[in-house]
């Protein structure tokens, strides 16, 4: 099946980018570069377009039958004057229009599980959440939640359009090096010597790629699977990175407290100065997730089935060694 791949070049996109050729799909991969590093010498068609370009998708979607969305913006530094609403949100509803009209088979669109409240705490947190709307939330949480609902309402004109949502995306092909990525990659050389006190649902990359192939043709129009994995503690995720490199880490917890009293400082600090921010308000909401997020529904529906994360940082050691990181 032909498909496009919006995104095609980012973490997940790379990975998908490989089980779809694996699956024996053809693909068409948007990217603003003839031929990215993540994605270099595999068999697609490059394309370039703006998903905010309504006639530049509609030309991106010609002889394509199925589109997978997973370009975005992600921030945790706020809305980066308009840039994330005006992306996650209007691009999104964008590439719904031009998939309408272009008559696209099937389209996934691939939002967040930022995009869903996590509180209460002590309850499962499914496909039925509320959806972030309160402005107290971080923009990127509020854009994913708008963007969806954006472009699920597609389903109602006629679009057959279904809706993933990944939980946190670690492992292989993880070429530029995302914020948890960073941080694995500073355990495993044994230079990572604090954490923040919190934890999150982690998933294998190639877990959520598998499933994304699988709602090509599985899944009902108009519904939403969470593509989950295990929830740990950034300790126990840092400490079970630390084994498989085999590097000690003198590592210290920051109380939350602490962290949230800092955040704003850091992170104006390093504004300031124009160097990456990896410490901020939104990063400390980020990893107050609810520990009981279920993935029941991704797995009768589609087979998705995460392994274990032990399993996951191994093969992106590996993997970052074949690199040269390590």
């Amino acid at each position: 099946m032909r498909t496009l791949v919006t995104g095609a070049t980012g973490h997940t996109g790379a990975c998908l980018v490989r089980e779809l050729l694996k699956e024996g799909h053809e693909v068409v991969a948007l990217a603003m570069e003839p031929s990215p590093k993540s994605i270099a010498g595999l068999d697609v068609e490059y394309r370039r377009a703006d998903i905010r370009d309504f006639e530049g998708m509609c030309y991106a979607m010609r002889d394509v039958e199925i589109v997978i969305h997973l370009a975005g913006l992600i921030s945790i530094t706020g809305d980066q004057g308009g840039k994330v609403f005006d992306i996650n949100i209007n691009g999104a509803r964008n590439v719904a229009l031009a998939a309408l009209k272009q008559g696209i088979k099937r389209l996934i669109h691939v939002s967040s599980i930022h995009s869903r409240d996590q509180e209460p705490f002590d309850q499962i947190l499914c496909e039925k959440r509320q959806k972030v709307s309160s402005p107290l939330k971080p923009a990127y949480d509020r854009s994913k939640a708008a963007g969806e609902e954006a472009v699920m309402q597609f389903a109602n004109a006629g679009l057959d359009v279904v809706c993933a949502i990944p939980t946190g995306v670690i492992g292989p092909y993880d070429y530029g090096t995302s914020l948890t990525g960073n941080n694995l990659l500073r355990v495993f050389r044994g230079k990572l010597h604090y954490y923040i006190e919190g934890g999150f649902n982690w998933v294998d990359v190639r877990d959520v790629a598998k499933s994304l192939v699988a709602l090509m043709d599985k899944g009902e129009k108009g519904e939403a699977y969470i593509l989950g994995g295990h929830w740990q503690s950034i300790q126990e995720l840092f400490s079970l990175a630390s084994q498989v490199s085999g590097r000690k880490n003198a590592m210290v917890q920051i109380p939350m407290p602490l962290a949230r009293f800092s955040a704003p400082f850091m992170m104006r600090i390093n504004q300031l100065f124009r160097k990456p921010v990896y410490f901020s308000p939104d990063m400390l909401e980020a990893i107050r997730c609810n520990r009981l997020i279920s993935h029941e529904k991704a797995a009768k529906t589609l087979g998705h089935n995460p392994r274990p994360t032990d399993e996951t940082l191994k093969d992106l050691y590996r993997w970052w060694k074949e690199q040269g990181a390590l």
